[in-house]
């Protein structure tokens, strides 16, 4: 898993905006919900990170109560600031969980579950998708944003990306997604490509590093990270121009049975 410090922060926040460990950021937000009413609804995140887009689901969406999770006590305590800082504490909770693939959430509890580019992280998808199943309410949402990859076996550029970005096991294919979600017993299952947006999108997170590496005063240390990741951000570009690394919105329904 990726080591979370205030210099990697920092280095995630440059690529990804504010309050961000992914790209996109408010527009990508509203992309991921098109179509939907979150008015009155609880709401969980699943990995929230650093909490700007769990804020965003109160402030801009209108949910009646968020609550993020995350696995990282650092993620989890800059949360909880960005929350009081936009004064949501009664709105939206962010709280730190077991990293065991289980939900800390009770059976029918939440309207709609929520991820965007977190579920990459946890190893057994087909267990994980069953546990959000089981903490929806029924006639529940599953909507997210996650990295999934093409059909294709991995190449040895896609296993060095993934692995220089602590990813130690391969990323779930399209296909395999939406198997699992089947498997788990939801209904309605949509998959939307995003891979196009993102081959125009991503050059905006280089040029962000690469400005910050120009101007910025920082330490050999953190310059090295940024440096990391601009490697990593070029290799990346070209796994999605290839076709093999594939963002995909996900929704799936929970039935009422």
């Amino acid at each position: 898993m990726t080591k979370y410090t205030s210099d990697y922060l920092r280095v995630s926040q440059t690529a990804f905006g504010q309050g961000a460990l992914s790209p996109g950021g408010p527009q990508e937000l509203s992309e991921i919900l098109q179509g939907l009413d979150l008015t009155g609804k609880r709401v969980l995140d699943i990995g929230c990170g650093l909490g700007g887009f769990t804020c965003l689901l109160s402030k801009n969406f209108g949910a009646a109560y968020v609550e993020g999770h995350d696995v990282v006590p650092l993620l989890v305590e800059e949360a909880q600031r960005l929350v009081k800082s936009h004064g949501l504490a009664a709105e939206v909770s962010c709280k730190l969980v077991a990293a065991d693939g289980n939900i800390a959430a009770l059976d029918d509890s939440f309207d709609v579950v929520f991820s965007k580019d977190s579920i990459i992280h946890i190893p057994n998808k087909a267990h994980f998708y069953r546990e959000i199943r089981r903490v929806l309410k029924a006639e529940g949402l599953f909507v997210a944003s996650d990295w999934l990859r093409s059909d294709e076996p991995e190449s040895e550029a896609m296993i060095k990306w993934r692995k220089g970005s602590g990813q130690p096991e391969p990323m779930v294919s399209q296909t395999e997604a939406k198997t699992f979600l089947s498997q788990a017993g939801f209904e309605q299952i949509e998959l939307r490509d995003r891979n196009p947006w993102y081959a125009d999108f991503i050059p905006q997170e280089i040029a962000a590093v690469k400005r910050a590496l120009e101007n910025e005063q920082m330490s050999s240390e953190v310059r090295e990270l940024f440096e990391d990741r601009l490697s990593s951000t070029l290799l990346k570009l070209d796994l999605v121009k290839a076709g093999e690394h594939r963002p995909t919105h996900l929704r799936a329904f929970k039935p009422n049975t």
